[in-house]
């Protein structure tokens, strides 16, 4: 699965995201939107954090719960 993760500085949740994320050993890219506004553009980012995967175009956005990370990265393997 090919994971976008959107992101901005000073973004407490962004953070913590990147963190479980991490923990969970989950490969993504992170973009900046602040440096890569063309990207955001693109993948109609609204809101950050957002998770795209790029195969599905599904998304995630906001970051509530382990638990609903988990399963969204349940349904969307690719």
């Amino acid at each position: 699965m090919s994971i976008l993760k959107f992101s901005s500085p000073g973004c407490a949740p962004c953070y913590a995201l990147s963190v479980l994320l991490d923990e969970m050993m989950v490969d993504y890219d992170d973009i900046d939107i602040t440096k890569d506004v063309e990207a955001a553009i693109t993948h109609r980012i609204r809101s950050v954090p957002t998770l795209v995967d790029t195969v599905t175009n599904a998304r995630l956005s906001s970051f509530t719960s382990r638990a609903a990370v988990e399963a969204w990265l349940d349904d969307n393997q690719s």
